[in-house]
């Protein structure tokens, strides 16, 4: 139930499909894990836990995920602005980012990073530099969700020992450790 919540208060973490539909959450990892608005809800659920639980005589560890990176990432408006963000910090200039994605190929220039679009759209991928720098992204910004999980785990109960782990064979993994 808190999940439907989170979805109808928040639409950005929906996730929205590479054809711009956006997706019921009607089974697991159906949250955009990289909205700040879902991390915001997950961190203090997250502490709420572990205030509760933390010290716990019975308690071995918290798993911070299950699965990690095996979910749906999101073509949505949110992501992709996000995405831009990190290309920006990535790259620092317009320029640089049209050296690192070649677009001088087939005429892709870049003239501002407010340009870029997520290089995925139905059935066809961009070229591989922006495709690749797209699963990069994605992947940060799991492991960085997960690692915010840590940081509050460690700051309510700092010898708690944490476990996760992914599904690195199934196809849409977006994680990169």
């Amino acid at each position: 139930m808190f999940y439907r919540r989170l979805h109808k208060k928040y639409p950005t973490i929906d996730i929205v499909d590479d054809n711009g539909n956006r997706q019921d959450a009607h089974t697991r990892y159906m949250e955009d894990v990289g909205d700040p608005m879902f991390q915001k809800y997950a961190y203090r659920l997250a502490k709420e836990m572990v205030k509760r639980y933390g010290n716990h005589e019975t308690l071995l560890a918290f798993g911070l995920c299950n699965e990690l990176g095996s979910g749906y990432i999101s073509y949505s408006q949110s992501a992709r602005e996000r995405f831009i963000k990190w290309l920006e910090g990535k790259y620092k200039t317009v320029d640089n980012l049209n050296k690192a994605w070649c677009t001088q190929r087939w005429s892709r220039k870049i003239n501002h990073f407010n340009e870029v679009v997520l290089p995925a759209s139905g059935l066809v991928k961009a070229a591989p530099e922006r495709y690749l720098d797209m699963r990069r992204f994605y992947s940060e910004e799991i492991i960085g969700y997960i690692k915010g999980l840590k940081r509050v785990i460690m700051a309510e109960a700092p010898d708690c020992i944490t476990s996760s782990n992914h599904w690195a064979g199934r196809n849409n993994t977006f994680l990169d450790c």
